[in-house]
């Protein structure tokens, strides 16, 4: 995102996002609108964007503890760093970033619309979380790891705050159901 944009931006509307799809994979890129620590170990994150002609969005919430730290492998491979974090509903931005989903997957949108708050556990894939402000930083996140296998779901969560963007990948098309049922906070 270029310097007049960062400093324009929020007067002229939230940017374009995007929404690719590939054999049943569907990933979603949406421009970081604020992105800043929030008291100590926690770095909130807004990603909002347009997706077909709609605003849709939502927060990401990064809990930045150090003791989560997994020991590189023994060959030298990277160290993977563990936490938890959250999906934050930010108003009917994020239903619609959860109708939108369902219609990329070909799924029936859950009743009502996404849940206030979905935790998550997430895993720096050789990137640690904790820089998340300042470098790029890739990320696993599992929804409802210890929940009923039908809410069980992993994504990707990418962020990049000096690029401007934070994407929303599939792990794979077999947790669509279970994603949208997260998202939407069936229990």
């Amino acid at each position: 995102m270029g310097i007049l944009a960062r400093l324009f931006g929020r007067a002229f509307g939230p940017g374009e996002g995007r929404m690719a799809t590939d054999g049943g994979f569907v990933d979603v890129d949406l421009p970081i609108a604020s992105a800043h620590a929030d008291g100590p170990g926690l770095v909130r994150i807004v990603a909002r964007g347009r997706l077909d002609g709609r605003i849709v969005g939502f927060a990401l919430e990064l809990g930045l503890d150090p003791s989560g730290d997994s020991p590189a492998s023994q060959d030298g491979g990277p160290t993977f760093h563990r936490g938890n974090g959250s999906l934050v509903r930010i108003g009917d931005e994020s239903d619609a970033f959860l109708q939108g989903l369902a219609r990329a997957y070909d799924l029936p949108p859950p009743a009502g619309g996404m849940a206030g708050r979905i935790a998550v556990d997430l895993i720096g894939l050789g990137d640690d979380p904790r820089d998340a402000l300042r470098a790029p930083v890739r990320m696993k996140a599992f929804f409802h790891a210890d929940g009923p296998e039908e809410l069980y779901a992993e994504a990707y969560l990418n962020v990049d705050v000096p690029a401007g963007v934070v994407q929303f990948h599939d792990k794979d098309p077999g947790y669509h159901a279970g994603l949208l049922r997260s998202l939407a906070g069936e229990v």
